[in-house]
């Protein structure tokens, strides 16, 4: 799924289907955003780019999935999407993180092999 101005939209409009109040201030927030309790309030980094707040939101979603389950269908649709396509490319990201650890160690230890061929001649 592309990131765009569309999918800030639709995402937002997920949000306040259910109550939430999205706001882009200023602050210092470690995560990029902060939950207001109580209030139904989220507040993004203003300086965050369109594709950072996108995440944040997912973010959010991720670990409210209550948020989820009390859309109308067709949202439901798009953020299952969503979330399945991020699941999906975080995956395929660690599976690549993975295999260049192990050309790493393979490479390693094709070094070690020839040294020791080296000294044992």
């Amino acid at each position: 799924m592309r990131i765009n101005a569309k999918t800030l939209t639709q995402l937002e409009q997920c949000f306040a289907h259910v109550g939430y109040k999205i706001r882009y201030e200023k602050g210092n927030f470690q995560s990029g955003y902060c939950i207001i309790t109580g209030q139904k309030t989220i507040i993004i980094n203003q300086f965050i780019n369109l594709e950072g707040r996108v995440y944040c939101l997912i973010e959010i979603l991720k670990q409210n999935l209550d948020i989820l389950m009390a859309q109308e269908e067709e949202n439901q649709k798009f953020l299952s999407k969503f979330l399945k396509e991020e699941k999906e490319k975080e995956e395929n990201e660690e599976k690549t993180k993975n295999q260049a650890i192990v050309d790493k160690n393979m490479e390693e230890n094709k070094e070690n092999e020839d040294k020791n061929n080296l000294f044992e001649n």
